[in-house]
């Protein structure tokens, strides 16, 4: 009989080792599902991060374009303001140079139309003392014509 308690004993020990192995199987089961589950949240999680990076990286490109092309167009802007600017100041120089060359010829006109009033003075001076020696050899024409008669 010692065998047999013996024997039972073991099977008792055997039974509560089995029901211990099985909680430790069962608990092992649920800790390999929250695991799996873990990892599947997680799997998911660096998927959203992986889309929300390769958006980011996206915008970023899009900024990145966006941002060149104003540098271009205010590099463009600046080189266009530079020549108008450029542009603006020939013209400046040449507009006061002919501001002077009209001011010379002013200056020239109004010399000239000074002579020509003193000239023209002249003429017409001249005209009077002509007309009055045309009078002069007149009347004495018609007194030498009447003269020898």
């Amino acid at each position: 009989q010692a065998k047999a308690s013996e024997s039972v004993q073991e099977v008792e020990g055997l039974r509560e080792r089995l029901r211990e192995l099985q909680r430790k199987l069962i608990k092992n089961e649920r800790d390999v599902k929250e695991a799996t589950r873990e990892s599947d949240v997680a799997a998911s999680l660096a998927t959203r991060a992986g889309q929300g990076a390769s958006e980011l990286d996206t915008a970023y490109q899009r900024a990145l374009r966006a941002l060149e092309e104003k540098t271009a167009r205010s590099g463009d802007a600046r080189e266009r303001s530079s020549r108008l600017q450029d542009k603006a100041n020939r013209l400046t120089a040449s507009v006061f140079a002919k501001v002077q060359e009209l001011k010379e010829m002013e200056d020239e006109y109004l010399l000239h139309e000074r002579r020509l009033t003193d000239l023209s003075e002249q003429v017409m001076a001249m005209n009077v003392r002509m007309t009055d020696y045309l009078q002069v050899i007149s009347d004495r024409s018609e007194f030498y014509r009447t003269c020898q008669k």
